[in-house]
């Protein structure tokens, strides 16, 4: 897990990172912590049919670093990238007028626009149709957390076109 300020997300952060070895400095060595656990995790899951996956905070400390970050691990071989927030500054993101849903959502459209793995989004996705115009048109995955919490059958009803409980947040 490397968003939310949990321990890998402060290694890439230069607000928190303030290292002089290896694991600090530039965006580069801050993310050295990271790919040495995707190495290792790489050399655990070769012979097993798993997929690799990262959650990151595309804020982290800003946009373009964020993006970069999402680079750095798709190229460290990370197979899928769950995009939610990190140490940064909202305010700092700017959502386009005409853009329908929360912030941490368009981080998540915004690098599924630079990498070339899969993406999932993230952060008050309540309804069905929310989540597929989505998937059609910005992402390749929702996550849908609160929904799943409030109707465990959430996604069961999605497919089935019902119309599953939300939550009000």
């Amino acid at each position: 897990h490397g968003a939310h300020g949990f321990l890998l997300s402060q290694f890439l952060s230069p607000f928190v990172n303030r290292r002089q070895d290896r694991y600090g400095g530039d965006i580069a060595s801050r993310a050295t912590f990271a790919l040495e656990i995707v190495d290792r995790l790489k050399d655990e899951v070769v012979d097993h049919d798993f997929i690799l996956g990262y959650r990151m905070g595309r804020n982290e400390p800003g946009l373009k670093e964020g993006t970069e970050i999402a680079r750095i691990l798709e190229n460290a071989g990370i197979e899928l990238l769950h995009v939610s927030s990190g140490i940064g500054n909202e305010k700092r993101v700017q959502v386009p007028g005409d853009f329908p849903y929360h912030w941490i959502v368009y981080l998540g459209t915004e690098v599924k626009k630079q990498v070339n793995i899969p993406v999932i989004a993230v952060c008050r996705i309540r309804t069905p149709r929310e989540a597929d115009w989505l998937v059609g048109n910005a992402v390749d995955l929702v996550a849908v957390g609160r929904g799943q919490l409030v109707d465990p059958d959430w996604a069961r009803k999605a497919e089935a076109g019902e119309k599953p409980d939300s939550c009000k947040d």
